[in-house]
C-alpha cells in the first residue's frame, strides 16, 4: 500500500509540467530584486509586473531580497537567492542572461550590464507571446492563467558586445531597451561610453581657430595648396595640438571610454611629400593614420582611441598595427547590397580589406549601411542580405556593429527594418524569416500576408534581373529592372489587396498606406522620364497644349500627405525636405513646358560640345535637346563637365528667328556640383564666327543644398542657324566647402531656343 502511494504521488508530481505563475486570475508569486539593485534589475522587475497586470489583471509585489524567502518567487538579478545554486556564479558578461527554474522558483540572472532586463524581455516574448513592434505598438495577450515549463534553462550571451543602430523611428528609451540595443535616446552609442563618435578632426583641430595661422596643420591638395579638409598627420606639431584639445574634451566627459580620432567626411586627404612617402611605405593612407592614432593611444592608455577605416583609409596598412587600445571602425559604404558580401564578386576588394584588418586586430566596430541614403523612400530589397552579412562580420573579428539605418524619422518600411536589424544585432543566427513574418502579422494584421507577398516579389525580381543595389542609387536606376512600370503595377496589386484586407480598421489601413509610399515615390520619380502620357507629368490639354496630369498631382498629394502623417522630415539623408520635394515636383511640369513647348526650335536638333564627356554623359550630347529633363538625382540624363569652362553648340538646321535661350543646370553641394557663375549666348550662321548676344550672371545660392535652375537669356530677335552657350563654371569647391579647392562639376541637361 505504501509503495502504491509513493507511485501515485510520483505520478502526480510528474504530471505537473508547468509553473503556474498566474492561476485563474490569482498568483502566489512575488518578484524579488537585490537590496542594492541596478537600473536594469529595477526596470526588469517593473516590466514583468506591468505585463502580468495588463495580461492577467494580477499585480505581483516587488520586494527586496532582504525579505523572508517565499515558497514561490521570481528572482531578478543578483539576489541572495542565487547564493545556494551554481548558476549564480556564471559569467554572463555585460548583457547576457540566464533564465531557469528550480522547483517552483524562477530565476532571471543577468550580466553586469542590462542582462537582467533582457532576460525579462526574453521571458515575455518567447514564453508569453508579448510583442513590441514599435515604441507605440505592442501586443499583450489577455489570459486568466500564465504558466511556464518547469524545466526552463535559457542562457544567452550576445556575440556583439556593442549593438548600436541609427533609426529615428525607434528612438524611444524603453523601446531601445526592448530591442536590446546598447544605446539611449540621449547617448546614441553605447550608453555614453563614447566621447567622440567619428569624423572628429574638424572638432579637435577646428579650422576656424587654427587654419589662418597654421595652414601647415592641414591637407595639401594636388596643386600644392593647403586646405582645411583633413589634417597633415606627418606634421609632428599636429599630434601635440590635437592631444591638448583632446585633454580638454576628456575633462568634460571623464567617464567616456571611447574617443574617436578620425578623418573628416571628405576624400581630400593630404598629398604633401612626407605624407605621400608614408602612404607608399604602407601601401595605403591608413598606414599613416594608424601610426598617428597609435601615438595618441600611447598618451591615453586607459582610454580606447577609435579611428575610421573608411574610403581612402579602408585598405589596411602593410606595416603599422593598431595598439590594443585602438578601435578600428571599418565601413562598407561602397558595397553592393543585392548579394551577400561573402559571395558577391563586386565585394572582393572589401573582403580582402576585411580579412586584412581581422589579421591585425580583434577590436573592430563594423559600420554597416542598411538603406538607400540618397532616396529614403525608394524600394530597397536588401532584406535577404542582412543576415548573411551580419554573420560574415562576426566571423571576421567584429565585436561591435553600428547599423546605420534611417537618420530621418521615417522612410521605406522603417519600423520593419529597425526591428529586423535589432534582432540580428542580438543574434546573427536567429530565424530572420520568422522575425519578418511575426512583425508583418502583428503590425499590419490581415494585411501582413499581402505585404509579405510584395516584399518577396520585390526581392525575387531583383534576383531575376541580377541588378546591384547602391546606397546612393535612385528609383530610376532600376526602371528597366525590378522597378519597371509593369513590375510596379504588380507591387501595387499587393497593396490593393492589403488595403482591402484592413479597410474597416483605420489604424491598420493608415499603416498600409504609409507602407505603400515607396511605390508612389518610384512612380513620381519615373514620371519625369516619360513626361507625357498615363505615367507622365503632363497630358494633352485644350488647343494641343500640355497640362499637368491630374493623376500625377494626386500621387504627389498622396505622397506629401502620408509622409507628413508618418513624420517624414526629409527624403534624402541630410537634404530635401518633404516641402522642398513637393515644390520641386510641382515645378518640374512647369520646367517641362518651358523646355518642350511647340515653339522650342532646339528640340531634337544636333548638338556638339568642346569637351570630352566624362562619367556624367547621359545618353550622349543629344541629351541636351531630347526634351527629357534630367532627373532630381544626377545619375541619369545629365551631362557633366569638371572644373573647366565649356561650350555647347546647337545646330538648328537652318536659319531661325529666336530671342530667348533657356539652359538648365543642377546644384548638389555635397556632391561638388554647382550652377555656373554665368553663361554667354552667341549666334552664328557658319559655325565659325559667333556674335555675342547676351551675358547672364548667376549668384551662388548656399541656402539650398540641392536645386535645379534654368538660366534664361532674352535678347533682341536673331536670325541665325547656330546657337552657342559658353559656360563659365565654378572651377573648384569654394573655401567654405568640406572639399575646399578640389575640382567641382557643372551639370547641364537641356537647352531650349525660342
Amino acid at each position: 500500500m505504501r509503495y502504491l502511494l509513493i507511485l501515485l504521488l510520483f505520478g502526480c508530481l510528474s504530471c505537473q509540467k508547468v509553473l503556474k505563475i498566474v492561476d485563474r486570475g490569482k498568483s502566489e508569486y512575488v518578484i524579488v530584486i537585490p537590496h542594492s539593485y541596478s537600473d536594469a534589475e529595477l526596470k526588469g522587475a517593473y516590466a514583468l509586473q506591468s505585463f502580468l497586470e495588463k495580461s492577467a489583471k494580477v499585480r505581483l509585489p516587488v520586494v527586496h531580497d532582504t525579505t523572508a524567502w517565499a515558497e514561490k518567487e521570481i528572482s531578478i538579478g543578483s539576489t541572495n537567492r542565487l547564493h545556494h545554486i551554481t548558476e549564480g556564479n556564471e559569467d554572463l558578461q555585460d548583457d547576457g542572461f540566464h533564465v531557469f527554474t528550480r522547483g517552483e522558483k524562477l530565476y532571471i540572472k543577468g550580466g553586469t550590464g542590462y542582462g537582467s532586463l533582457y532576460g525579462v524581455n526574453e521571458l515575455l516574448e518567447k514564453y508569453w507571446d508579448y510583442r513590441r513592434y514599435t515604441s507605440t505598438v505592442e501586443i499583450v495577450p489577455e489570459r486568466q492563467s500564465i504558466v511556464l515549463p518547469v524545466d526552463i534553462d535559457d542562457k544567452q550571451i550576445p556575440v556583439l558586445s556593442s549593438r548600436n543602430m541609427l533609426y529615428r523611428c525607434a528612438d524611444d528609451e524603453s523601446f531601445l531597451d526592448w530591442l536590446r540595443l546598447t544605446q539611449t535616446t540621449i547617448n546614441s552609442n553605447d550608453r555614453g561610453k563614447w566621447g567622440f563618435w567619428v569624423h572628429s578632426f574638424g572638432t579637435l583641430l577646428p579650422a576656424k581657430r587654427y587654419f589662418k595661422e597654421h595652414p601647415e596643420y592641414y591637407t595639401m591638395n594636388e596643386n600644392g595648396e593647403r586646405v582645411p579638409s583633413q589634417l597633415c598627420l606627418s606634421n609632428p606639431e599636429v599630434l601635440d595640438v590635437l592631444c591638448k584639445e583632446l585633454d580638454k574634451w576628456m575633462e568634460k566627459k571623464p567617464d567616456a571610454v571611447y574617443w574617436s580620432v578620425s578623418q573628416n567626411d571628405s576624400y581630400n586627404y593630404c598629398k604633401c611629400p612626407e605624407c605621400s612617402k608614408i602612404y607608399e611605405e604602407e601601401g595605403s593612407p591608413s598606414g599613416l593614420m594608424i601610426r598617428f592614432v597609435n601615438q595618441v593611444a600611447k598618451r591615453y592608455p586607459h582610454k580606447i582611441i577609435s579611428t575610421l577605416a573608411y574610403q581612402f583609409t579602408r585598405k589596411p596598412p602593410k606595416c603599422a598595427k593598431p595598439l590594443s587600445n585602438v578601435n578600428i571602425m571599418f565601413c562598407n559604404i561602397e558595397c553592393n547590397r543585392s548579394k551577400p558580401i561573402a559571395e558577391d564578386p563586386a565585394s572582393k576588394a572589401f573582403r580582402e580589406d576585411m580579412s586584412g584588418w581581422a589579421k591585425l586586430t580583434d577590436n573592430i566596430l563594423l559600420w554597416d549601411y542598411m538603406v538607400q541614403f540618397s532616396n529614403l523612400y525608394t524600394p530597397f530589397p536588401n532584406f535577404r542580405t542582412l543576415q548573411p552579412n551580419m554573420q560574415y562580420f562576426v566571423d571576421n573579428n567584429v565585436c561591435s556593429v553600428f547599423a546605420q539605418g534611417n537618420p530621418q524619422p521615417a522612410g521605406e518600411l522603417c519600423h520593419l527594418r529597425a526591428y529586423v536589424a535589432a534582432k540580428l544585432l542580438w543574434n546573427p543566427y536567429c530565424d530572420v524569416e520568422a522575425v519578418i513574418d511575426d512583425f508583418l502579422t502583428g503590425y499590419y494584421g490581415a494585411a501582413g500576408i499581402h505585404i509579405r507577398n510584395y516584399i518577396d516579389l520585390l526581392h525575387d525580381n531583383l534576383e531575376l534581373t541580377g541588378e546591384g543595389l547602391n546606397i546612393f542609387g535612385t528609383a530610376l536606376d532600376a526602371i528597366d529592372g525590378y522597378l519597371s512600370p509593369s513590375r510596379l503595377d504588380s507591387y501595387k496589386a499587393c497593396f490593393d489587396r492589403a488595403e482591402e484586407a484592413v479597410k474597416s480598421n483605420k489604424e491598420l489601413l493608415d499603416r498600409v498606406k504609409i507602407a505603400r509610399l515607396p511605390l508612389v515615390f518610384a512612380e513620381l520619380e519615373q514620371a519625369a522620364l516619360t513626361p507625357v502620357g498615363d505615367r507622365g507629368l503632363l497630358g494633352a490639354g485644350n488647343n494641343d497644349s500640355l497640362q499637368i496630369s491630374p493623376s500625377y498631382l494626386g500621387s504627389l498629394d498622396y505622397f506629401y500627405t502620408y509622409c507628413k502623417r508618418n513624420g517624414t522630415n526629409r527624403i534624402c539623408e541630410w537634404r530635401t525636405t518633404i516641402d522642398e520635394y513637393r515644390d520641386e515636383m510641382l515645378d518640374m511640369p512647369e520646367q517641362y513646358r518651358k523646355m518642350m513647348g511647340k515653339e522650342n526650335k532646339a528640340l531634337g536638333k544636333n548638338v556638339s560640345v568642346n569637351r570630352p564627356l566624362s562619367i556624367y554623359k547621359a545618353d550622349g550630347v543629344m541629351s541636351v535637346t531630347d526634351g527629357i529633363l534630367g532627373a532630381r538625382n544626377f545619375n541619369r540624363n545629365w551631362l557633366g563637365f569638371k572644373h573647366e569652362n565649356f561650350e555647347i553648340v546647337i545646330d538648328l538646321g537652318r536659319q531661325e528667328m529666336f530671342s530667348r535661350v533657356n539652359t538648365r543646370f543642377l546644384q548638389s553641394i555635397y556632391d561638388r556640383m554647382f550652377i555656373p557663375n554665368g553663361i554667354d549666348v552667341l549666334v552664328s550662321n557658319d559655325n565659325k564666327r559667333f556674335v555675342p548676344v547676351k551675358k547672364i550672371a548667376n549668384e551662388m545660392d548656399r541656402s539650398k543644398i540641392y536645386k535645379t535652375k534654368v538660366l534664361e537669356a532674352t535678347f533682341a530677335p536673331q536670325n541665325s542657324r547656330y546657337v552657342k552657350i559658353r559656360v563659365d563654371v565654378v572651377p573648384v569647391c569654394p573655401s567654405w566647402h568640406q572639399d575646399a579647392k578640389t575640382d567641382a562639376w557643372t551639370l547641364v541637361d537641356e537647352v531650349a531656343v525660342y
